[in-house]
């Protein structure tokens, strides 16, 4: 009797589930060839690359087993402050990256931009290999010039998400292209934490009379730049759904006016998450922000706030803020309050999360309310 075969769908999504254990996912390979590409696939997908030794071990086991080329997706360099074989091997990773045919993912940590790509060679082999990268993530990266991280940008249009955590650069200037710059028309995904210039991050990837397409922003801008946040919500107002913002730096909270952040245009905004809070400074901006939301997609509304002291919390207009969110297009909407007190605040916190339930009592009617005092 003839042992029919499994489905490929079957084997596949089997496999799917051994994706983190390496030693099964080895047998699987030996195991039959109908199960040796969904394997290979999970076995050579990723890459960590820390010092000389673990570039070097990849590097020639590429070139002993070349077809497998075609099976890496994901490469992460992340350097340390000591290596003992020094960082000369940077230098060799534009060239290992253009032999990556199908790399999907590049993550860049501890890195001087001049280890990496020394001169306009290396720059440009760097780049050509991010044509058709989908995720870019820049951990503590230094740049020269600002030129560089654009050209960089430019070089990876088919980007779906962008994450930048502390890149800085020396010195401002434009890059030099002979050829127009394409947009970024897949990037859902947009995550700036403390870079030197969020508008020339945005200037970088907001074209002329071309809107973006993100569905999930996370801004931490230090209080500089915030005009660059109300660039990122209108230009991408259509699709947006989830925002998440680090105030930050409270003390230039007269720079965040509402212009920076009008949310009645963000119909599909489901989820907001407003960080760094502190009141009474950003009272009167706080109130503004929350009662123009308009979407009917909303589902929940997260604030972290630092109270000065107990009358800070004056500073917003609760009344206002119950009228908007008790409308029935808000119906189920929950609002998390992370409440932190300062040193000082004599107040206990149970009178702090009672002035604000008492502040808000048709919104609790029509969803759902939680103070959490840290």
């Amino acid at each position: 009797m003839s042992v029919l075969p499994l489905p490929q769908e079957l084997v596949d999504e089997t496999i799917d589930y051994l994706w983190d254990d390496p030693k099964a996912l080895s047998s699987c390979s030996l195991t039959s060839r109908a199960w040796l590409a969904a394997a290979r696939s999970h076995l050579f997908r990723t890459h960590r690359l820390n010092d000389h030794t673990c570039y070097y071990r990849l590097e020639c086991f590429l070139e002993k087993y070349p077809h497998l080329v075609h099976y890496v997706r994901t490469v992460h360099v992340l350097t340390f402050m000591v290596d003992q074989g020094g960082l000369s091997w940077l230098k060799r990773i534009p060239s290992l990256l253009s032999r990556l045919v199908r790399l999907q993912e590049v993550s860049l940590g501890r890195i001087c931009w001049s280890h990496i790509a020394p001169d306009a060679e290396h720059a440009q082999t760097l780049f050509t290999s991010l044509a058709e990268c989908k995720r870019l993530s820049l951990s503590d990266v230094k740049f020269e010039s600002s030129a560089e991280l654009c050209s960089m940008l430019a070089a990876a249009p088919k980007l779906s998400s962008l994450h930048m955590y502390r890149v800085a650069w020396h010195r401002h200037s434009i890059p030099v292209s002979v050829s127009p710059v394409p947009p970024h028309s897949y990037l859902k995904q947009l995550v700036l934490y403390s870079v030197s210039s969020a508008n020339t991050v945005v200037d970088a990837l907001l074209l002329p009379g071309r809107d973006l397409v993100l569905r999930n922003v996370m801004l931490n801008l230090g209080g500089r730049d915030v005009e660059c946040l109300g660039r990122i919500i209108r230009a991408s107002s259509s699709t947006l759904e989830e925002l998440h913002v680090d105030v930050g730096a409270m003390s230039r909270i007269a720079n965040w006016t509402i212009g920076c952040m009008d949310l009645t245009c963000v119909p599909r905004l489901r989820s907001l998450h407003l960080d760094g809070l502190i009141l009474p400074a950003c009272g009167e901006w706080l109130s503004e922000v929350l009662t123009r939301i308009s979407s009917a997609r909303l589902k929940a509304i997260k604030l972290s706030i630092l109270l000065a002291y107990i009358g800070g919390l004056s500073s917003v207009e609760w009344r206002q803020i119950d009228r908007c969110l008790a409308k029935p297009q808000f119906q189920g909407v929950s609002m998390t309050i992370y409440l932190s007190l300062a040193i000082g605040c004599t107040p206990n916190k149970e009178i702090a999360s009672e002035i604000i339930f008492n502040s808000l009592p048709e919104f609790r009617k029509n969803g759902s309310l939680a103070v959490v005092c840290l």
